[in-house]
């Protein structure tokens, strides 16, 4: 649906295109790869770097991004089939927001929820009409938990009356009050930037790679996409705060287009606090200067610090940790079936062989090797993430490992079984240990059959080592 009226008075226009509010979308279910991520990475690239360092370790343990979970909230509602009120020729970015409630992880599978929440219109004070439309996108993980809602505004301009458009705008230290953030320099944006971004959101406006059609909206060159100078804001401040704290919500307005080719510089300083018992939250300033200094994104953060590390508690989190994982409850729920060529690859890794020997697959029906119940376990199938919730432990890890393993059998799990797994934590606790001081969790599977029978009950301990004297 396009609404191609940008000549009409913006109160006539303002009332036929709030009924746009009605319109949601859906994208597909999309899982978190690690070569997604990989490639996310590398679109934001450290300054000076070529970008190939961020795409080491990839595995489910590498770090995802705050702003992955929607790193375009306008391209994002577009892919879904949202309309926009004039021709994307006429429209630039006004300004994107982001409040990140829990971190994603490798193997999460995302939905997106994709709604325009707000369309209004006034004149420009060069007389030219604006349209801002203001999309949203929720996004939930698989067990249907929020991790994060993005907002994005469409700035629609009637390009008739001028052909320079404007957008919708007026005009590691200590992480405290008056301390700056340390700046994110990038000497020169490349168009391999602009690939690195489009390649990991999917932003194909052209006015982002198209000299001609750049030029033909009144800029020099190809513009550097807004929420990538958002994303890099993002990068600087979380390599500020490391484990002593992590942004809940980034507010950015872009008030100048940025040429492809020019230095942009990305700054920022901690303004406020609002000490609470709990969780101690610091507001900050940021922004992103170009080569002559004048600022071309302007906006704020707010910021929440470990309880830890805001008190100067040298102790470990215990009791957030328990909250976090849900001590006492089922949080997690999977469905497997005993698969009989699994089972033969598993006696055959047992006895030692690198194959399956000929005629060991068993049948449906017949009994599989004692220990297999392993091969059930969610974090051994990489469903679950061992290291979910560590974040918020502000002190350096120093080692780690299985602490101990046991396994209560009600009877043999035979090939042809389907079994659903009920995960929960049974314990957090710590002890002092020579190499630093110990976190124990106790994990708990309970496998049930498809009548509902207990077939068995595991029980693992894994342990932790940090040093309270360094933060990570």
């Amino acid at each position: 649906m396009t609404v191609g009226a940008a000549t009409r008075a913006p109160e006539t226009l303002s009332a036929e295109l709030r009924r746009l509010g009605s319109w949601v979308g859906t994208a597909p279910r999309r899982e978190v790869t690690a070569e997604s991520v990989a490639r996310f990475r590398s679109a934001l690239r450290a300054a000076g770097s070529s970008g190939a360092e961020d795409t080491a370790g990839a595995g489910a343990a590498m770090a995802v991004p705050p702003t992955y979970f929607c790193p375009d909230p306008v391209a994002e509602v577009l892919a879904m089939g949202l309309p926009r009120p004039t021709e994307p020729a006429h429209s630039i970015d006004g300004g994107s927001e982001w409040r990140l409630i829990r971190p994603v992880q490798v193997g999460d599978v995302l939905t997106s929820v994709g709604q325009v929440v707000d369309v209004t219109s006034r004149f420009a004070r060069d007389g030219r009409p604006l349209v801002r439309t203001t999309v949203e996108v929720r996004t939930w993980n698989q067990d249907g938990a929020l991790v994060g809602v993005a907002t994005g505004a469409i700035v629609n301009v009637d390009p008739s009356s001028s052909t320079t458009p404007r957008s919708d705008v007026s005009g590691s230290p200590e992480p405290k009050p008056g301390a700056a953030v340390p700046s994110l320099t990038i000497e020169r944006t490349t168009m391999d930037d602009i690939v690195r971004w489009t390649a990991a959101t999917g932003d194909f406006s052209p006015v982002h790679y198209d000299r001609a059609v750049a030029e033909e909206r009144g800029f020099a060159g190809p513009l550097v996409n807004g929420p990538w100078k958002s994303a890099m804001l993002m990068q600087m401040l979380t390599k500020w705060l490391g484990d002593r704290g992590r942004v809940e919500h980034l507010r950015c307005r872009y008030v100048r287009a940025d040429v492809v080719g020019g230095r942009l510089t990305f700054s920022g300083e901690a303004k406020a606090s609002h000490d609470t018992e709990q969780e101690p939250r610091l507001e900050c300033e940021v922004w992103v200067e170009d080569e002559s200094g004048r600022r071309t994104v302007t906006g704020s953060a707010t910021v929440s610090m470990r309880p830890a590390f805001a008190k100067g508690v040298r102790e470990l989190p215990v009791d957030e940790l328990k909250e976090a994982l849900g001590v006492g409850r089922v949080t997690h729920e999977f469905a497997y079936r005993v698969d009989p060529n699994d089972v033969a690859r598993f006696r055959a890794a047992v006895a030692g062989g690198n194959h399956p020997a000929e005629g060991m697959t068993p049948l449906p029906g017949e009994t599989a090797p004692p220990t297999f119940y392993a091969a059930l376990d969610p974090v051994e199938r990489r469903d679950l993430l061992l290291e979910g919730c560590l974040d918020i432990v502000p002190f350096r890890k120093v080692g780690g490992g299985n602490a101990f393993n046991e396994v209560v059998y009600e009877r043999p799990l035979v090939a042809g079984d389907r079994i659903t797994v009920r995960t929960s934590y049974e314990d957090v606790y710590e002890r002092p240990g020579r190499s630093g001081r110990l976190l124990f969790r106790v994990r708990v599977n309970k496998l049930v059959d498809s009548s509902g029978s207990l077939v068995a009950t595991t029980r693992m301990g894994h342990v932790l080592a940090y040093d309270l004297e360094a933060t990570s």
